[in-house]
Formats: C-alpha cells, sequence, structure tokens
C-alpha cells in the first residue's frame, strides 16, 4: 500500500473529521479513502458489457406515448399471471 500526505487548512479539516464521524470513519484517513472508492467505477463484468455492446449495436426504438402504453399492458399482464401462480 503506498502513502499520500496532504496539508489542509484548519477549517476544512475539521469539516473532513466531522463528515469522518457522520460517515462512520474513524479517521480522515478512513474518510478520504471512502470517498475515492465511491467516485470511482464499478467493474463491469465481461458478460454484462457484451450485452450492452450487443443492445446498442441492434436497432432502436422510438418511445411514443403507444409503446409505453403497449409496455404497461404487457407488464401489467405479466403481474396478473405473477399473481395468480
Amino acid at each position: 500500500m503506498s502513502q499520500s500526505t496532504i496539508t489542509l487548512p484548519k477549517k476544512l479539516d475539521e469539516i473532513a473529521k466531522a463528515r469522518a464521524a457522520e460517515c462512520g470513519c474513524r479517521t480522515v484517513d478512513q474518510y478520504v479513502q471512502m470517498l475515492i472508492q465511491a467516485d470511482s467505477p464499478a467493474p463491469i463484468s465481461e458478460v454484462i458489457e457484451k450485452e450492452l455492446l450487443k443492445s446498442l449495436a441492434g436497432r432502436g426504438h422510438e418511445a411514443t406515448p403507444q409503446f409505453w402504453a403497449e409496455k404497461k399492458r404487457r407488464l401489467r399482464q405479466v403481474m396478473r399471471k405473477a399473481k395468480t401462480a
């Protein structure tokens, strides 16, 4: 593990300590690590990435009011079947 050092003005240091405590972090170091991890993109599995790319290559659909009405109708139908099953 590498180490980095930052210098904060007193007011920012106070804010960082308060926020760290609010988030349940014992130290500002833990708080900064949490912020960086939260800001980092989550890895996408190869399978999901392939499926996403495949869907982008397909023909698009115009999302008209009729399109959404049909989607809702089919969803309600599926939900009714699930309730009776």
